[in-house]
């Protein structure tokens, strides 16, 4: 009996101490920037962003903002949901870019042995359409 309760202490113990190594996150959603990715920086130096309602076929339009640079890569830190479409246009250059059909997926989050809660979970960018083409991609990039 005295082995039995021993047995119970030395795993309960194990237990604790294999869940104290985990360490819970918070599960924030993601910030979705886009890359413009070869660009130099005069056909680049003003990205201009405008929003659309979902299905309206870039007619109802909602906001619009400017990118900035970083590095040697433009990144326009202004796509704050999936939810929309969006279309950037480049004024130096005139180039227009639509993105829109996003699809994510989820993964798993605060996934540590032997602690794994069911509902949290992180949603990714899993796909888009740039310009009709689709894109398998966690990033949105656009390659000159």
């Amino acid at each position: 009996m005295r082995k039995n309760i021993r047995l119970v202490l030395i795993s309960l113990f194990c237990l604790l101490v294999i869940n104290s190594c985990c360490t819970k996150k918070k599960c924030a959603s993601p910030n979705y920037d886009v890359y413009f990715c070869s660009f130099t920086q005069a056909d680049a130096d003003t990205v201009i962003v405008f929003t659309y309602d979902p299905n309206s076929n870039y007619t109802n339009y909602t906001d619009s903002s400017m990118a900035s640079w970083e590095n040697d890569t433009v990144v326009a830190s202004c796509i704050a949901d999936l939810q929309h479409n969006y279309k950037l246009r480049l004024p130096a250059t005139g180039e227009e870019f639509y993105l829109d059909n996003f699809t994510t997926a989820k993964r798993a989050c605060n996934d540590c042995f032997p602690y794994h809660p069911k509902s949290e979970y992180q949603e990714y960018l899993f796909s888009y359409q740039l310009n009709g083409k689709t894109i398998i991609d966690s990033e949105l990039r656009i390659q000159k």
